[in-house]
């Protein structure tokens, strides 16, 4: 049978129930914005070799089945199926610049901001001239001209910086424990990690032939890579690569084909 192949189509992750470590929560997931899927199944050739240039027979021996996908719309749940945790309830915040554009100026004694996320306070990440654009250096305490310290969301600063009318913006992380959601990658044993099935089909064929097939079920996958590659000027496209191996049943992939044989 002739025919041509191209476009992407649809991509389906789905949990596979009784195997491996199964993420939490556990559920089919669509990819969107899909750049690319490809699949190699690759044999190694065996040559038995004589006296002569050309082997005298090739014997089919390892083989190996890999799966690489490209998409444009992750979330935590996406990434869960490679990972195999439990989401939990709950963010962290990145608070970046509070006081800014402008910047708020260093106060009279004791010479104190208390910023507003202070009641859920994480961790100090910088603080900024707001003027200058220099970082001040962080002390323990007693800061002077350009330094500051901190204690459970209250910065402290120096006399100079108040006379001299210094304004600044502050960074720090808060955390949120009634929305949003946290994963966590943890550390353990060897040969842990959910197992997948991927169902993608397969929509453009040309209009003088049948698709060789509609649609190809990974039956067996792990995802061993998963990339977050950030741009200054674009998306965040991010690859998933994986090895695909038998089920229980001893079959690695299917190809589902509309037509007849020819």
């Amino acid at each position: 049978m002739v025919s041509i192949q191209g476009g992407i189509g649809d991509v389906f992750i789905l949990p596979v129930a009784g195997v491996g470590n199964p993420p939490s929560p556990n559920f089919p997931q669509r990819l969107l914005s899909l750049a690319s899927l490809k699949i190699d199944v690759k044999a190694k050739n065996v040559n038995l070799m004589g006296q002569n240039q050309y082997p005298d027979d090739v014997m089919t021996s390892d083989k190996e089945a890999s799966i690489e996908i490209e998409v444009g719309r992750v979330g935590i749940d996406l990434i869960n199926m490679a990972a195999g945790e439990t989401i939990a309830t709950g963010r962290t915040d990145m608070v970046i610049d509070e006081g800014g554009p402008g910047g708020t100026a260093v106060p009279v004694t004791p010479f104190q901001i208390t910023v507003t996320g202070s009641a859920n306070f994480v961790d100090d990440l910088a603080v900024m001239n707001a003027a200058t654009g220099q970082q001040l250096q962080k002390v323990t305490s007693g800061p002077t001209a350009g330094q500051y310290s901190f204690a459970a969301g209250i910065y402290t600063f120096s006399t100079a910086d108040n006379v001299s009318g210094v304004k600044v913006k502050i960074s720090y992380t808060k955390a949120v424990t009634a929305t949003g959601r946290t994963l966590s990658l943890g550390n353990h044993l060897q040969g842990f990690g959910p197992v997948v099935r991927v169902l993608a089909n397969c929509p453009y064929t040309s209009p003088i032939a049948t698709s060789p097939f509609g649609a190809i079920n990974a039956r067996s996958v792990k995802f061993n890579e998963i990339g977050m590659p950030f741009k200054r000027d674009g998306y965040l496209m991010v690859p998933m690569k994986g090895t695909m191996y038998p089920d229980g049943s001893g079959t690695v992939v299917d190809l589902w084909s509309p037509s007849a044989a020819s």
